[in-house]
């Protein structure tokens, strides 16, 4: 297990999981990206506990439930949910996010000077 990731009891369990990127960029501030296409931002939902961050929400059907014959079906739908752990390091108090085209954006910033490249 990534140990990044962690469940958190919920109730309803997430029907997805949204793909993420996570990555520190040159300033050293911890950046995730979370691609949520067909989910607007009031149905999004943040929150952090420590250094856990937890992102929910719910997408619309596209309409498939209703459909009479699907031929294929790969778009997710109903609530989702991911659960980060950060690493040490990170400011999680003072995380900034933006949503645009579909994709969710948090800058975490780093509560250090950038570690040098190849640095663990």
């Amino acid at each position: 297990m990534n140990p990044r990731f962690s469940t958190v009891p919920s109730a309803p369990r997430p029907a997805w999981v949204p793909n993420l990127d996570v990555f520190v960029d040159p300033s050293g501030n911890l950046i995730i990206c979370v691609e949520l296409s067909g989910v607007g931002p009031s149905d999004v939902e943040i929150k952090t506990e420590g250094l856990k961050i937890q992102i929910a929400g719910k997408r619309a059907s596209s309409g498939v439930g209703t459909a009479r014959t699907v031929l294929v079906h790969e778009i997710n739908s109903g609530p989702f949910e991911t659960v980060l752990e950060l690493p040490a390091g990170f400011d999680l108090a003072n995380a900034s996010s933006h949503y645009s085209n579909g994709t969710l954006v948090i800058m975490v910033p780093g509560k250090g000077p950038p570690a040098a490249q190849g640095e663990s």
